[in-house]
């Protein structure tokens, strides 16, 4: 806007340019109305006002609006609008914003529309601006989804959408889940029986064309049926341990998860789902389920049951026999660990609880007997706690009957004094009465039940594992009898068969004749650590057999001490050692009673039986007070001596055996239990080649 528009050249000193510039400049910088000004030359240009407008535009619209095409015309009216040029498809923007908004008529070019270079049109790269934009933290915003509609395969709306299906309330339906599972678990507490359900193909049928299928076909199916499918070996092992159930075989040969959910539309309400698809699923050609939907379909499966108030269990299928096919199953049993973690519901790998069968099928899919039977039986092992989830136990675990980790309805506790804990479970004569145990065991193990008999008769146990039905009425494959000869010892440890990682159920049983027996405790040892001796009398100690007091050894106390922690000697107990011992002074066995409070001397109350010289000597210590008693010409007077050393304590009474002859007592004991230990003076030589105990229990205090 000018008043005297002179015309003249840059430069000019004319007076009237002077005043229109200063004019010119306040349209400039003061206008706040007016987004243009003709400057003294006519020419439109921006005020400070125009370019803020235009700033606060190209801010809004730098996402880029396509307006249009070079062919079809358009309008360019902000900084971000774009233009497309069919012939190449390439993209322009228009780079003078003071001559927006810029019309664009059909049948036109860049070219023809005011050239490309810089102030004109510029080639832009609207993948690479898109990319960038989908890169930004906010980038996910710009995809567009709506949960109504439907997608094609393999865009991002099919995958959202299937992720939509899997978690789609899955945290409000997690309270259902718990609350079902401890409902059923209530009736089997309250003696009320319950019902199961399990889905699944021909695993779950139990598919056995060979001779071995003996059963009938079920469910409209046509293929015989192995004499134990799971289902029935389920129902029989929960009623081993005392539980009123029924189990429905909802299997069909052939059915995926797609199949099987609307075969079973209808089917019954239970108090537990047991869910095993995944094989057909995974091997069915040109008809086999992909792992998006086989998940999908299996969300669905999991949120139905759940609707119809069960408490589910996901099983994921066992492998098959070929290398390859294997390799196609393993997603799907991976699918259905994730989905269990997701839902928060029991999860049982059907590989790992038939680990212990070699002969697992028939024709490299369909199990054996024995591993039908064996799916099915371990099973119960989730039921058989009465609690809301079954207990875990690793290698070293002791238990002791008021643990109360073997719950039963027909077995009673008794008092004894001399038991480690105080309690002995009561097991009734001629498999009358039986003990249920039924845990996850997180490492291989073999069962230790610690048998106890004061009587003169024999009793004979029996444990019944999973793997085949007996021939009589004890269900699972019974391992041999155990005979506790009341004259090897009142108190005998007897070694079961190994049990394997997994799900596990075995019942304890009494076949004597007419003698009652009893049980006073359980151990599971780790398969590495165990040494089954016969009669069971004695238990190895690995943390002292092979120990030596080190030569170079130096104290400012008067002993050596090494002390197992991990057990304690309690009530009618033996700790027998062989033993390497110098002559000179203070050599041997001890049992402290009580944890370490002396840097030097370890602890104030234990007994020893050590050799000084010639003599053996009982000291026993009472709040660091020491009392001797002592037996001459037991050991050669000088030398080294190697032998075999015993302690038995029986009540108060002390007896002391020296390679296997009684040759000291002390009466009136005080310390009459302990941690078993070595015990020298720092001079002397001692080796401990190996070391035995009866007696123990986990307990460090009374």
């Amino acid at each position: 806007m000018t008043t005297y528009n002179t015309n003249n050249p840059l430069g000019s000193q004319d007076p009237r340019d002077l005043y229109d510039n200063a004019q010119n400049f306040d349209h400039l910088s003061g206008d706040r109305v007016n987004e243009t000004w003709a400057d003294r030359f006519g020419v439109m240009r921006l005020t400070w006002y125009g370019m803020e407008e235009r700033y606060k535009q190209a801010l809004a619209a730098l996402g880029l609006n396509p307006v249009g095409t070079f062919q079809g015309g358009a309008l360019v009216a902000s900084a971000g609008d774009i233009v497309q040029d069919e012939t190449d498809d390439t993209w322009y923007i228009w780079d003078d914003l003071a001559t927006l908004p810029k019309t664009v008529p059909p049948s036109s070019t860049p070219g023809s529309t005011g050239g490309i270079g810089k102030g004109k049109w510029q080639v832009i790269d609207a993948n690479d601006i898109l990319r960038k934009d989908l890169a930004k933290t906010s980038g996910a915003g710009l995809s567009g989804y709506d949960s109504n509609l439907s997608y094609a395969p393999n865009t991002v709306g099919a995958e959202l959408k299937s992720l939509g299906n899997d978690t789609e309330d899955l945290l409000s339906q997690r309270p259902t889940v718990v609350k079902s599972l401890a409902t059923a678990l209530k009736k089997i507490n309250d003696g009320t029986a319950i019902t199961i359900a399990w889905y699944g193909d021909s695993l779950t049928y139990g598919v056995d064309t060979s001779a071995t299928g003996t059963n009938p076909p079920v469910n409209g199916a046509t293929e015989t049926r192995s004499a134990k499918p799971p289902t029935d070996a389920l129902q029989t092992a929960l009623g081993s341990a005392g539980i009123t159930a029924t189990v429905i075989n909802r299997g069909y040969p052939g059915d995926t998860s797609v199949l099987g959910f609307t075969r079973w539309a209808s089917a019954g309400t239970s108090d537990v789902s047991i869910i095993m698809y995944g094989t057909n699923d995974a091997l069915r050609g040109s008809a086999l389920v992909p792992i998006d939907t086989y998940r999908s379909q299996m969300c669905q499966w999991i949120e139905r049951e759940i609707s119809k108030g069960a408490a589910v269990i996901l099983v994921a299928p066992p492998k098959v026999s070929g290398v390859a096919d294997n390799k196609k199953v393993s997603p799907y049993r991976a699918q259905v660990k994730y989905l269990a973690g997701l839902y928060g519901i029991p999860y049982i790998d059907a590989s790992e609880q038939l680990s212990t069968i070699t002969s697992m099928w028939t024709d490299g899919v369909h199990l054996s007997t024995f591993a039908y039977f064996e799916l099915g039986w371990h099973i119960a092992a989730l039921f058989s706690s009465r609690e809301e989830k079954a207990r875990s136990i690793a290698g070293g675990a002791f238990f002791l009957p008021q643990d109360n980790i073997m719950p039963t309805t027909n077995v009673a506790l008794r008092t004894e004094a001399l038991s480690v804990g105080g309690y002995l479970y009561q097991l009734g004569a001629n498999a009358t009465q039986d003990i249920s145990f039924g845990a996850y065991f997180e490492d291989d193990v073999i069962p230790v039940i610690h048998s106890y008999n004061a009587s003169p008769n024999a009793v004979t146990l029996r444990a019944n594992y999973g793997g085949a039905p007996d021939s009589s009425n004890l269900a699972g494959v019974p391992s041999v009898e155990l005979v506790h000869t009341p004259s090897d010892g009142f108190r005998q440890r007897l070694y079961l068969p190994r049990v394997n990682k997994g799900y596990r159920l075995f019942n304890i049983w009494n076949v004597s004749a007419s003698q009652v027996g009893y049980i006073e405790a359980i151990e599971f040892i780790p398969v590495k650590d165990c040494l089954a001796t016969n009669n069971g009398l004695l238990m190895k100690l690995n943390n002292l057999s092979g120990t030596h007091k080190p030569s170079r050894y130096y104290s400012a106390f008067s002993y050596w001490w090494a002390v197992d922690q991990s057990l304690k000697l309690v009530k009618n107990s033996s700790y027998v050692a062989r033993l390497t011992l110098s002559d000179a002074d203070h050599c041997g066995i001890a049992i402290v009673n009580g944890m370490q409070n002396n840097a030097g001397f370890f602890n104030g109350n234990s007994v020893c039986a050590f050799r000084i010289a010639a003599a053996l000597v009982i000291r026993e210590y009472v709040n660091g007070v020491a009392t001797d008693t002592s037996t001459a010409s037991v050991f050669p007077a000088t030398g080294d001596w190697t032998g075999e050393i015993e302690m038995s304590i029986s009540g108060t009474t002390l007896t002391v055996y020296v390679d296997g002859v009684l040759k000291a007592t002390k009466t009136g004991l005080t310390n009459i239990q302990g941690h078993p230990a070595l015990m020298a003076k720092p001079t002397q030589k001692l080796m401990c080649h190996s070391a035995w105990i009866t007696g123990y229990s986990k307990a460090f205090f009374n």
